[in-house]
């Protein structure tokens, strides 16, 4: 064999084995490139399912929540009246009037006690993801208006998701005061609830606008456009509510409650690029809330009680551009720009905010009225 047929069978041997790997190489790259693409669909697919259950989970949470609360303001007003005795006469001076008010009210009596409760508690808050937009006429003399102030602004951010860290300082808190009455199954609270709303730094969500002329539009992180945007200090509200004690012993005492009253937020607010940030007590609106709870009394004059808060507070926070320093002057600062005529310098900002609370404390009954006989 010359020496040209030995080559050209080591080239034909050569081919053929440079096939034979080269097959089951392409076999393998093909597998893993269908593997990869279907891994990132099913990701894509499962991602979609999770944000489509996400949706459908605030969904149902959303009406069980509404459902409760219009349960609790109905079973506070009609309660009362369906456990009455349609029997029972006025309460006279004829020595009935304890069993008289006790079947009136469906309360034992030993529960009418006009008792003044104070109570602390902690717990845990979610708040609904929700729009908070931002708006802001133009600086009428540009020239001398500080960089961030000179165009309009008339933006919005959709869907912020807030959060409440409740058990990072400052913790969720709240402290109240408690009248019972002496006669019926009634009472009322004034109520402070310190919660926060902080949005995250890292979320990725849908800008629609302009703010300081610029257009915003588009999907972008949140940290992108503000170095801060949270009431940290926190989502505060001051509620005077209506209470009713249902049915129970005197070892277990379910109550309702409803009632409204004022939000007193610490506003942290700042925009990048801005030189100034809104960070100050404000008064935003006004506050709703409805809550279920059950109260257990653990001897002498203490209770525990666990309970659920429904609260809707709408937001119009004005852009003061300054630091505050506590709530009372805060709102007397803000009261006298009101009076004055002044504008916020950077404009309001408005958002809903709807939070559901799980709370549980410790109450100390400090003083009692006077017994019903």
């Amino acid at each position: 064999m010359d020496r040209s047929a030995t080559v050209a069978q080591v080239r034909l041997r050569a081919a053929w084995m440079a096939h034979s790997f080269a097959k089951p190489v392409n076999a393998a790259v093909g597998a893993a490139r269908r593997t990869f693409v279907t891994a990132v669909w099913r990701q894509g697919c499962e991602g979609h399912r999770a944000s489509e259950e996400r949706e459908a989970h605030r969904a149902v949470y959303d009406r069980l929540a509404a459902s409760f609360a219009m349960s609790a303001f109905a079973l506070s007003i009609v309660g009362p009246l369906i456990m009455a005795d349609p029997h029972d006469g006025p309460a006279g001076g004829d020595g009935n009037s304890v069993g008289n008010a006790e079947r009136s009210s469906g309360v034992p009596a030993a529960q009418h006690d006009g008792s003044w409760v104070i109570a602390g508690y902690t717990g845990s808050p979610y708040t609904h993801a929700s729009d908070i937009t931002f708006k802001r006429a133009a600086a009428a003399t540009p020239a001398t208006a500080d960089p961030d102030l000179t165009g309009a602004t008339d933006l919005t951010v959709e869907g912020v998701d807030w959060i409440g860290r409740p058990f990072k300082a400052p913790i969720y808190y709240g402290v109240r005061v408690q009248n019972w009455s002496s006669t019926s199954a009634f009472g009322g609270m004034l109520d402070f609830t310190h919660s926060k709303a902080i949005a995250p730094r890292d979320q990725v969500t849908q800008f629609r606008g302009q703010w300081n002329g610029r257009d915003l539009t588009g999907m972008r992180r949140i940290d992108d456009v503000f170095r801060k945007l949270e009431f940290s200090h926190g989502h505060n509200t001051l509620t005077l509510n209506g209470l009713v004690r249902l049915w129970g012993s005197g070892r277990v005492r379910p109550y309702l409650g409803v009632g409204g009253g004022v939000s007193l937020p610490h506003t942290e607010i700042h925009f990048k690029g801005a030189p100034k940030r809104t960070y100050e007590y404000q008064y935003t609106g006004p506050a709703f809330q409805a809550l279920g709870g059950i109260e257990l009394p653990v001897g002498g004059r203490l209770s525990l009680f666990i309970e659920y808060k429904l609260t809707v507070a709408p937001y119009a926070a004005p852009l003061h551009r300054r630091n505050g320093t506590i709530l009372a002057e805060d709102v007397w600062r803000q009261w006298l720009d009101w009076w004055r005529g002044v504008a916020p310098p950077g404009g309001w900002a408005t958002t809903r905010l709807v939070s559901h609370q799980i709370a549980g404390g410790l109450g100390v009954r400090i003083a009692k009225g006077s017994p019903t006989r």
